[in-house]
């Protein structure tokens, strides 16, 4: 989505088959911080995820479905879609719907650059679910 030559906000999507009872992930939701309870803190809303000018972390909540625990996962942090992390190794240790948290800072502690930021999540080779949010300019 454009607003004259401004980027505002991007997506990309793919068509694959899906048999019931295979493991994915529900609905991404990104927040600034979480609680020391893991809760998120100030989330964006699903369907306006912008995180605030300034943030210096992302963290994305998501539930499994049908992941059970052992199940081998995958996540990929891209930044204006160019990879931002490489591909990351997780097991799944919770049960199988509930919720999890990840996140994406830089090393240095400096605020996220303004842009379009995209978390995808893969189990075995497929492409589960993915999706994006928005750091505005200052």
């Amino acid at each position: 989505l454009y607003v004259g030559d401004q980027l505002l906000q991007s997506g990309t999507f793919a068509v694959e088959p899906y048999a019931a009872g295979e493991p994915t992930f529900g609905p991404i939701v990104f927040a600034p911080d979480v609680t020391q309870d893991d809760q998120p803190i100030d989330p964006a809303d699903i369907s306006d995820p912008v995180l605030p000018a300034g943030s210096k972390s992302a963290y994305a909540f998501f539930s499994g479905i049908n992941m059970a625990s052992g199940t081998e996962w995958t996540s990929q942090w891209f930044y204006n879609d160019e990879p931002a992390t490489d591909p990351k190794p997780h097991t799944w240790d919770l049960g199988e719907t509930e919720q999890n948290w990840i996140s994406f800072f830089n090393t240095d502690d400096s605020p996220l650059e303004s842009g379009i930021y995209e978390l995808r999540l893969s189990v075995g080779e497929k492409l589960v679910n993915l999706s994006t949010f928005i750091v505005p300019e200052k």
